[in-house]
């Protein structure tokens, strides 16, 4: 199973060493990277990203339908690359487990797509950001305290990881960005 890691920057990716520290064992043939960023020269200076950005940028704006665009544009990056799953990732974020983890935890080949939530996954708290749940998934990870400090940890439910199947209809589909 190849595994597509799609980051979705501003710049490029702000942990490159943890992100370093995850690929340092795996095979190449195990994973892809692709980038999308708003400053894609910037990102392509950074060695985990160099030359990975996708062929087609998007102008970008926050909270704007750009984003799923620039997105699409990194999972058709991915597909083409044949990847079998791929997740979609910020510049900040940061793996907490590591590549073995995640490839034995998605053996099912399972889309995971979080929304829409009205109680956290601890069920203290509405909205985005879970305090508790921060707090736990700090204290329970071997290796995020090598590069973050607990107060500028945040563990934010946003991101969605998609089998092939689930990305090829999302890419090929002609009305995905119908309104």
């Amino acid at each position: 199973m190849k595994i597509g890691f799609c980051f979705l920057l501003y710049k490029g990716v702000t942990q490159q060493k943890a992100w370093h520290r995850f690929f340092k064992n795996v095979k190449e043939e195990d994973f892809g990277i692709y980038f999308h960023s708003k400053e894609p020269k910037k990102a392509n200076r950074q060695k985990l990203l160099k030359g990975k950005g996708v062929p087609f940028q998007i102008k970008t704006s926050w909270a704007d339908v750009s984003l799923v665009e620039a997105s699409i544009e990194l999972f058709r990056a991915a597909l083409k690359d044949n990847c079998d799953y791929m997740f979609l990732l910020s510049d900040k974020c940061v793996p907490i487990q590591t590549f073995s983890f995640i490839k034995s935890n998605i053996s099912d080949n399972c889309s995971i797509i979080h929304y829409g939530m009205n109680k956290s996954l601890s069920g203290t708290q509405k909205g985005y950001f879970d305090n508790n749940e921060t707090s736990r998934r700090y204290e329970e990870s071997k290796s995020i305290k090598h590069y973050v400090k607990k107060k500028d940890f945040i563990k934010a439910d946003q991101w969605v990881g998609l089998n092939r199947e689930h990305a090829s209809l999302l890419t090929e589909n002609d009305h995905t960005l119908e309104h």
